[in-house]
């Protein structure tokens, strides 16, 4: 189990921070499209117990994970911190299949695209998610410790004061989305 610290920038000039990532050396991971599920009970025991179980698929990798909050609420608190356990499994539809045999619900579908990058220096080891919802402003999120994360905000110009810790559902709401079913339009 790994405990996972984040926070989250909102609206952020997608370009200006990728530009400004790369100036400071920072490794490019990648660019992906994350398609995720995500399941509960029928009484919602999972998200009672601020759990968040879900099956997500990245390009040609797809994973199962579960992530519980540390904090009393999702998205209280300056940092949002999470225990989460994370493992690969070969085909995300039969995962689908088993979590619903099982009883589970899928509440949630959606997409969103990823562009990940790494900080590595010898005083600061970060990564940064530059995440975009369809039709829905581009928001960062720097996970590390939290002193790692204060850092790497001062590198990119923010503050603490800047950063949220809400949900990506709550980020769709608070623009007026669907949290539960969003995709990028077919072409």
């Amino acid at each position: 189990m790994v405990i996972e610290i984040e926070v989250k920038i909102l609206e952020i000039d997608k370009e200006k921070v990728m530009q400004t990532l790369r100036d400071l050396g920072a490794e490019e991971l990648e660019e992906i499209l994350i398609e995720e599920r995500a399941f509960d009970f029928s009484d919602n025991s999972l998200i009672k117990k601020r759990a968040f179980l879900r099956v997500r698929k990245k390009a040609n990798k797809t994973s199962i994970d579960l992530k519980t909050s540390k904090n009393k609420e999702w998205g209280e608190g300056t940092f949002q911190e999470a225990e989460e356990i994370e493992f690969d499994v070969s085909d995300s539809e039969k995962a689908k299949q088993l979590f619903l045999a099982l009883g589970l619900k899928q509440i949630k579908h959606r997409q969103k695209n990823r562009k990940t990058f790494k900080i590595n220096t010898k005083d600061i080891q970060s990564i940064i998610d530059i995440d975009t919802f369809p039709n829905t402003p581009t928001y960062m999120e720097v996970e590390g410790s939290k002193e790692n994360i204060i850092k790497t905000l001062k590198l990119l110009g923010y503050s603490l004061e800047d950063t949220c810790s809400l949900p990506a559902s709550k980020i769709l709401e608070h623009h007026g989305k669907n949290p539960d079913n969003i995709f990028f339009e077919k072409k």
